[in-house]
């Protein structure tokens, strides 16, 4: 009676520890898995209000007539200064006419800064130079091609929207990458166009922020638009999208992501919109917690 008992109580006070301690590390887990998310959703939002933040400072610049556009030396300089003093997140920093003319800086695959232009001098075509020490133009690098900035998408939206905004995620002109880019229309005393000023960054860059801020808790992050479902970033490496053999953009979605777990905890999400919820998988258990990004022009989740 005795060892039953004895038995019976220790089975109990063993039952009893157990369950707590699965409830303390589900507890622990998910304040862990909530704590990243917060860490990520404030790196992605600061990141995206640096393009906002860097046109709202420099549209009034173009806009009160403070910069010669036939000053060479001037032009240069200005757009190679905005992107030096801001991080390797912006690509680029640029303004393109309501005639076609294009300029600005750029960094280049190996983060150094180049100078673009386009206008009759380079017979519409897109060139980069180098950078002297004095932030002027210096040999000519790069022939890119024939660009056309009113063509481009970030443009189009800025004209189209009015004001600041957001463009629709877009194929790079020169870089193999997805890109996105804040716009910002500018005007002249008449309210008629004189051009559209704009912010890009390359969303490789977002991935590779992804795959830091998770790696060593063994997670997975992942950014989608909301309504398409199409990839914005990952940190697991998977494609975001594909350049087909014409130079065309296939985009990926979360349905081509090869891990049914996850797709089928974002419906579970749709369905009842718990941002943080236990979700028991084929495979592993996930602890899922979710944030929302909205901007004029983004709708991120």
């Amino acid at each position: 009676m005795f060892i039953i008992s004895l038995f019976i109580s220790v089975a109990c006070y063993g039952a009893l520890i157990f369950t707590n301690w699965v409830s303390s590390a589900e507890k622990t887990t998910a304040h862990m898995a909530a704590d990243i998310n917060e860490e990520i959703y404030n790196q992605v939002y600061s990141l995206m209000q640096a393009p906002y933040h860097m046109n709202e400072v420099n549209h009034k610049v173009i806009e009160n007539g403070m910069l010669d556009w036939s000053d060479e030396k001037q032009r240069d300089r200005f757009f190679v200064s905005v992107v030096e003093s801001h991080s390797n997140s912006i690509y680029s920093f640029s303004y393109g006419t309501a005639n076609g003319e294009y300029y600005g800086a750029r960094r280049n695959e190996n983060g150094v800064v180049e100078i673009m232009q386009n206008n009759a001098d380079t017979g519409g075509n897109s060139w980069y130079y180098s950078v002297n020490e004095d932030l002027t133009a210096g040999d000519l690098v790069v022939q890119a091609g024939k660009f056309d900035p009113r063509t481009r998408a970030w443009y189009k939206a800025a004209v189209e929207a009015g004001g600041p905004v957001f463009s629709p995620l877009y194929k790079h002109f020169v870089m193999d990458d997805l890109t996105v880019s804040a716009a910002w229309p500018v005007y002249n005393e008449s309210g008629n166009l004189d051009g559209v000023l704009g912010t890009h960054m390359l969303l490789s860059d977002i991935g590779s922020f992804l795959k830091d801020a998770v790696e060593e808790h063994n997670g997975i992050a992942i950014i989608i638009e909301k309504d398409s479902n199409y990839l914005v970033a990952n940190s697991m490496d998977v494609s975001n999208f594909a350049v087909l053999e014409d130079g065309t953009l296939e985009r990926y979605a979360l349905k081509d992501i090869d891990n049914t777990d996850i797709q089928n905890a974002y419906e579970q999400y749709k369905t009842n919109s718990a941002t943080e919820m236990i979700y028991k998988g084929e495979n592993d258990n996930f602890f899922v917690n979710i944030s929302e990004i909205h901007m004029n022009g983004i709708d991120w989740v």
